[in-house]
């Protein structure tokens, strides 16, 4: 099974024009919870992107499952918001 989900970024450092970013999970066998591998998944795919717009190379990217939204080193770098598309 995999679920695609379409971030939508509201910032990334002082950069307001991030594109969206696509992501596709797909889920394994034994790789854990549904909800941890998606979180996880869109962390790391969020976390390339927030690579290239900032200069530091230390953060933390949070994600909320449930509010379909999350932070980049808890809001200070950045936040953004995600849906699942088809």
């Amino acid at each position: 099974m995999n679920v695609n989900y379409l971030v939508h970024f509201d910032r990334i450092g002082r950069n307001h024009n991030v594109p969206d970013l696509k992501v596709r999970v797909i889920y394994e066998e034994g790789g854990g919870d549904q909800d941890w591998q998606a979180a996880n998944k869109l962390a790391e795919a969020v976390s390339k992107v927030a690579r290239k717009n900032l200069i530091s190379r230390w953060f933390e990217v949070t994600v909320f499952l449930e509010q379909e939204r999350g932070l980049i080193e808890d809001g200070r770098f950045g936040c953004f918001s995600f849906t699942v598309i088809p």
